[in-house]
Formats: C-alpha cells, structure tokens, sequence
C-alpha cells in the first residue's frame, strides 16, 4: 500500500483532512508532520509514495521543504495545498513539474491529485536478462521518455540513464562525469533494468549522440572481457513490451533542442566568429534570464559576478546600483564557506541578510573544485539578488536555485 506524507502544521486541518480521504478507499495510508523538518525526517526513512504540503509552516515552510524534496528526492511527487494561489507560485511549481490545489481543500479534488500522482509517478517496470543495448535502442526508435535505473550484477553497482524523447541527456554513476558516466554502464552485462517515469527536465548534459557512446562502451567492454568466456545475450521480448507500456510520455517537458554535434563546423565557426559577438549572445542569454524575475513581487534587482568579483550582468529597478554588492557578498560567500569547513560540514554555498526593509542574498554556483577561481569547462560565479522585506522567503529561493541552474548552462 502507497504511503502518503500529508504536512501542515494545522493539527485539527490535517485530522479532519484524512478522515476525509480514508472515506473514499483503502488504497492509501497516511502520515502526518506538522512541519517542513518533520516532513524531512519522515522522507529520508523512505517509503513515502507522494507529498502533499502546506506552504506557510513554522521552522521550516513549504517552499523550503519543497526545494530540498525535489533536490533529495527527485522522483517523489509534490502536490501543495494554499490559500494564496498566484501566478508566481503556479510558475515556480510548473518548473517543477508540481501540482497545487487551493484551499479551502475539495477531498475529491486532492483524492484525484493523490491518485493521479501515484499512478504517474509509481509505475516502474523491472527486466532482468536483457541486454541493455538492444533497450536502449528501442527507447530511442520509440523515443520514450523515461528513466533507466540500472544495477550491474557482476559491478554491483546501480547507474542512471535518462531519456527526453529517445535523446539520452543525462547520466549519473559516482562522481563520474555524464558522458563518462553513460560509457560506464552502456559497456555493464548482466543488468537488471527498472523503468521509471522521468520528471521534466531543464538542461541537457550529454551531447554525444548515443550511438557513438554504444560504439565506445562495446569496444571498452571487449577490451575489459578479452580472454573471459563470451555470455550469450538474452532478449525477453515480452517483458520489453510490458516495461515500454509502464513509460508514460510527459506532455510538459522541456528539453533544450540542440543539432548532433559536428566537430569541424563548430571549429570552423569558432575561428571565423568574433569572439565580441559569442560574449554578446551569451551576456543576452543572461540578461533575458534576470528579467525573468520582473514578474517577482518585491523584486529589487539582481546582478552576476565572477568569483574576483567582476559584474558580468545586471538587471535592477528604480536605479539600484546592485554593482556596487559584489566584492561584499563575494567576501561574505568566502566567510561562508571557510565557516562551514571548520564546523566540518558542506560547502556553504547561499548568504540571506535581512534587514526591516529588503532581504539581500548571495549564491556561489561553484561546479569545480577550486574555490577562488572557474575550473576549465565548469560554471563558477556569484548571484545578488535583493527584494522587499514581506516577499515571500521560500518561492525567492527556488526561483534563485532555478536561474543559478539556468545560468550555469549558459556560463560553463
């Protein structure tokens, strides 16, 4: 039975709100927090099925709770319950891929949300003895989007694949990097494959068409296998037309569209376009990214440094010289970092001043290792970004984390 987290911090609310829902059937059971860190605790025990949350708690509010479920449990369904549905909040949830209902709360309504979600989300399809190439190649003829969790028997390791569309964008094994990552276990034999549904995504992180990493993961497999007994592949034809039908297309996902790479035009237009006119496009690229946060209630400004503390952009309102921010925030960022290094804890990576007028924050998007400067084909800089003192704290988090994503993709 799928195990439903219902978080609010209205204790009689959330009694009445599952007496209601028991009502409609048994297919669910229920558990309580009455806060965003309670919620957290329960979620790390595992098991939960789909979320449903308030936004305004105590301690730890929805927003927050939203951000770090999405970022710890990506595939967990979000559902949000408020009384202050806008077209901010509608936005930042469509991103997410998050349904939201408005109080006061329908149990029809939210029953069907539960279900809708359990049923999209909580379908998977597991093969065993099949090879991964020839799946591979099907998802790509059908172009399904999905993702492939895929243990290796023989490794004993558990790698991801997935797909927009047939396109393979993204693979994670370790600390591996995406390409190497998908090389890693396209060359695995003997793997047991589970399907599941893809949530939409943002920024396509493998460029090599898939075929040629195939091409490469075989001839690194045969180079691994030389001298061992060949294994004879083993091809369930059933089960793979059982696992296609559980891949449920989504209708709201956004992939970046990008041309197969090809080598000698891109060197070719590297050396005859003026490297003015790349910084241009890039700088206008981001420059549309910040307007995006005109439509933010509160909105001050924000502005894009370099880890010395170079602007690389702004965007402000009512002549904020945001500019003048960046050494400071940048050496706030470092006291940061230094602090939580000592404490023996991750990487600080966001500062949020607040004053009796405005909210201030800085975020360092370090994907390399070097703190003090950008690695080689890594994004590495620092974001300000200030608003009014009653903005709401949570969706200016997420809509930060959001365009600090964004940005990477155009500054690596």
């Amino acid at each position: 039975m799928m195990k439903v987290l219902i978080v609010d911090d209205d204790e009689v609310f959330l009694e009445s709100l599952i007496d209601g829902l028991e009502q409609n059937t048994d297919n669910f059971s229920y558990r309580v927090a009455y806060n965003g860190r309670q919620a957290l605790e329960i979620l790390q025990e595992g098991n939960i099925g789909v979320m449903v949350t308030d936004l305004k708690m105590p301690r730890m509010d929805g927003f927050d709770l939203i951000a770090r479920a999405v970022k710890e449990f990506p595939e967990l369904p979000c559902i949000v319950m408020t009384a202050y549905g806008t077209q901010d909040i509608e936005r930042a949830f469509d991103d997410y891929s998050i349904s939201y209902i408005e109080k006061p709360i329908e149990i029809d309504e939210l029953y069907r949300l539960i279900g809708k979600a359990a049923d999209s989300w909580g379908r998977e399809g597991k093969l065993r003895g099949v090879t991964l190439s020839s799946f591979l190649q099907l998802i790509e003829m059908e172009q399904k989007t999905c993702r492939l969790d895929i243990h290796s028997s023989i490794w004993g390791d558990t790698g991801v694949l997935r797909f927009a569309r047939g396109k393979l964008f993204d693979a994670t094994l370790g600390k591996l990097k995406p390409d190497e990552a998908a090389l890693k276990i396209m060359s695995w034999e003997d793997v047991t494959i589970t399907v599941k549904k893809q949530r939409p995504v943002f920024k396509r992180r493998i460029k090599t068409p898939m075929m040629e990493l195939q091409m490469e993961a075989l001839r690194l497999a045969d180079e691994e296998n030389r001298g061992k007994a060949p294994t004879k592949p083993v091809l369930e034809a059933d089960s793979l037309s059982k696992a296609l039908e559980l891949i449920e297309e989504s209708d709201e996902l956004t992939v970046e569209s990008e041309p197969e790479p090809n080598p000698a035009a891109e060197i070719e237009k590297e050396m005859s376009a003026p490297k003015f006119d790349l910084e241009e496009e890039v700088m206008a690229s981001l420059k549309d990214l910040m307007a995006e946060f005109n439509n933010l209630d509160g909105f001050h400004g924000i502005a894009v440094f370099t880890p010395a503390g170079e602007l690389m952009g702004k965007h402000a309102t009512g002549g904020l010289e945001i500019d003048k921010f960046g050494v400071d925030v940048n050496s706030l960022l470092y006291d940061a970092q230094k602090l939580t290094k000592e404490i023996g804890i991750s990487a600080g990576h966001l500062v949020h001043v607040e004053s009796d007028d405005a909210h201030l924050f800085g975020l360092c998007m370090n994907e390399g290792t070097d703190p003090l400067k950008k690695d080689p084909g890594k994004a590495h800089f620092h974001v300000v970004l200030m608003i009014d003192h009653d903005s709401p704290i949570g969706m200016v988090k997420m809509r930060l984390e959001s365009f600090a994503q964004k940005s990477a993709d155009i500054l690596r």
